[in-house]
């Protein structure tokens, strides 16, 4: 009787398959997961940066409209000049009344940025997700390692950002380098090992970001309510300025397609910047960011069913806060 031996190799051949084909699919699951998360974010920092400079622009001009009236006069700032500057800065003052003389130096002027504090630290932000998005795009475990490495570096300079704002020392971080897990020698044999690696990377970077985007989160949420608040202003005077000019054009019996419409569209915009004021996209993206890495981290019972639904939801956060930029009234000159 004649016994064949095992065919190892078919069995070898059946596990390596096995695992190619489900590690191939977390991955794209992964990468259009991750993909979402940044999109969506990134989508309320253009957002905000495009509302500063609705708002810069408005300041500026409103600071212009008071030295034309005479109350305020331009200075230049002491110390500028000197030591062979490049430049000498300008500020605003208030000049004094009878009572009190004296001026009162505002500020810088022109402003280039309303928001300057948050920038530095939404930035950062931004690139801690291009390279969470790069960690579920790249094909190798060496790539793998380097995008993680920029991610914790990115996080690093969060963390100092929110350091810098609070005029607090950078406290010792918790980040350090990222090193491929064993076996990454062996990459090249089993491309699922490598869909494995991006599982490891992704969990590990998630899991040092967090506690700075809850900071993050806690610092900045100011600012959203702020833009948001200034929006809606906006939004409710243009909506009153349309709302005026119709009842007066009714009241003559003779309201023009025009001033139909500009009602019409105030009093939507008005609605948008209402709705989008209660938006807090970073909140969203605080809890978005927490359920993926739960997820990935085996923390609880969360499923990347979980992660992608606080992803939706913080996407619709983000195209309601992205209605905002629409609110505001164009600076006059």
């Amino acid at each position: 009787m004649v016994i064949e031996k095992p065919k190892v190799w078919y069995a070898t051949l059946w596990i390596l398959t096995i695992l190619f084909v489900t590690g191939c699919s977390a991955t794209k699951d992964y990468e259009k997961t991750v993909g979402e998360l940044q999109a969506a974010l990134k989508s309320s920092i253009d957002t905000v940066s495009k509302i500063d400079v609705k708002i810069t622009e408005e300041e500026n001009t409103r600071w212009v409209e008071m030295i034309s009236a005479g109350t305020h006069g331009l200075i230049v700032q002491e110390d500028t000049c000197e030591g062979g500057a490049s430049a000498c800065g300008l500020a605003v003052q208030k000049f004094g009344d009878p009572g009190n003389p004296n001026t009162i130096v505002l500020g810088e002027y022109p402003i280039e940025s309303m928001l300057v504090k948050s920038q530095g630290a939404l930035t950062a932000l931004g690139r801690y997700l291009d390279t969470l998005h790069e960690i579920a795009k790249v094909d190798t475990a060496g790539k793998v390692a380097e995008q993680t490495n920029k991610a914790l570096v990115s996080v690093g300079k969060i963390e100092a950002e929110i350091a810098r704002i609070n005029k607090t020392e950078v406290g010792t971080s918790v980040i350090t380098k990222y090193s491929e897990p064993a076996g990454a020698l062996f990459n090249w044999a089993v491309e699922a090992y490598v869909q494995n690696v991006k599982h490891d990377a992704l969990a590990t970077a998630t899991k040092a970001a967090q506690d700075a985007i809850d900071s993050l989160n806690n610092l900045l949420s100011g600012v959203g309510d702020a833009v948001a608040e200034r929006a809606l202003k906006d939004a409710e005077d243009t909506f009153g300025d349309a709302k005026g000019a119709y009842d007066t054009a009714e009241l003559s019996g003779s309201p023009t397609e025009a001033d139909i419409k500009a009602f019409v569209k105030a009093s939507r915009d008005n609605d948008q910047a209402r709705k989008a004021k209660n938006a807090r996209p970073l909140a969203a993206f605080t809890e978005a960011h927490r359920k993926l890495k739960q997820f990935l981290n085996n923390e609880g019972k969360v499923s990347l069913a979980d992660a992608i639904a606080s992803i939706k939801r913080l996407k619709e956060k983000a195209d309601e806060f992205k209605t905002l930029i629409e609110s505001f009234k164009e600076p006059t000159t």
